[in-house]
């Protein structure tokens, strides 16, 4: 965090170097030193005196009521009780996470809600924050509302003279949803072992990924996953799997297949990656097209296939027009990248 008393910001460069220095770190920071480091690619921004981030699940309830269960927790500059406490004593009086949540992505602010004054006279301040030194926060929630998965960032100031800035809500929106992706990115490079399987040749992402844990409850997702879920699980909705494929994470089972989905267990730990395809995601290649299609993907002519394969080189060229046809593209380039 910057010690000076004003911050001045330089615009799209610094903002831009900041942000590459924060997925700079997918690769390089420990996963459970990622959120503190995400926290001081955010001072360099915004000056702030504590913090907390938060994921969690929202179970909806009746009359759009929500149980919120916090399933991992980084704070700075406050004792790990705080949130803890916070959750359990005052959250009925949390009207700035109740709009953060109602207006996923906008960063909120205690002046959203009521009057300083108000706030300085109001259960939550005079029972909580007071003594905490909290006299502004500023909180945004940014998710999935099909899944129903969230993360919360809600920075706290302690000088009375300094609110947060509009300017400052606008670094805060534009940079809280890079620390989502970058955080989203960080678990599955951990759990799911990407590094081997691009090794192996798999792109990354080729499906729909989620982690989960062993009981079917997500912890995150890629945002198709939710849509390939409702896709063909209609009347489900987050952030519990659907339960024939929770029973499979239950079970322990590493893959089956559940109506149209193609689905791969992945454990590692407390953690479970799942992966679900859908025919579309399957090659539609017949064997000896793809065998062809990785061919002349390599660079060899139809002429040197057909020697390779023991075939004729118009069947060969009919093998190709057919790939082309199959994978709906028009290049080499685009078969490259198909097959990579």
């Amino acid at each position: 965090m910057r010690d000076s008393d004003s911050y001045h910001y330089d615009g799209y460069d610094e903002f831009d170097e900041v942000v590459a220095r924060l997925y700079a770190g997918v690769l390089s920071v420990p996963l459970d030193a990622f959120r503190a480091f995400g926290f001081e690619r955010l001072a360099e921004l915004i000056k702030f005196d504590s913090a907390v981030w938060v994921s969690y699940r929202a179970y909806p309830q009746a009359a759009g009521t929500a149980i919120l269960d916090i399933h991992t927790m980084s704070i700075i500059g406050q004792d790990q009780s705080v949130p803890i406490r916070f959750g359990t004593e005052f959250k009925d009086h949390d009207l700035v996470s109740q709009m953060a949540m109602a207006t996923p992505g906008e960063p909120v602010c205690i002046e959203d809600t009521m009057s300083i004054e108000d706030y300085r006279s109001s259960f939550l301040y005079v029972n909580f924050a007071q003594a905490l030194g909290i006299e502004y926060t500023m909180g945004v929630a940014i998710g999935d509302p099909l899944l129903n998965i969230w993360q919360g960032i809600v920075l706290w100031r302690s000088d009375r003279a300094r609110p947060f800035t509009p300017a400052e809500r606008i670094l805060k929106k534009r940079f809280a949803g890079h620390m989502h992706n970058a955080w989203r990115q960080r678990q599955f490079l951990e759990i799911s072992g990407k590094d081997e399987r691009r090794q192996n040749g798999e792109a990354l992402m080729v499906a729909a990924h989620a982690i989960t844990d062993w009981k079917g409850a997500i912890c995150t997702a890629e945002p198709q996953f939710g849509k390939l879920m409702t896709s063909c699980f209609p009347e489900w909705t987050g952030p519990d799997l659907p339960p024939d494929i929770a029973a499979l994470v239950k079970g322990g089972m590493m893959s089956a297949v559940i109506g149209r989905l193609e689905i791969e267990l992945v454990g590692r730990d407390d953690f479970c990656h799942v992966i679900a395809r859908t025919p579309r995601d399957s090659s539609p290649l017949s064997h000896a097209e793809l065998e062809v299609a990785k061919l002349f993907a390599a660079g060899h002519s139809s002429g040197k296939i057909a020697m390779l394969r023991g075939v004729s080189s118009a069947t060969i060229r009919n093998q190709i027009s057919s790939i082309y046809t199959k994978l709906r593209i028009n290049s080499k380039v685009e078969l490259i990248n198909r097959l990579h």
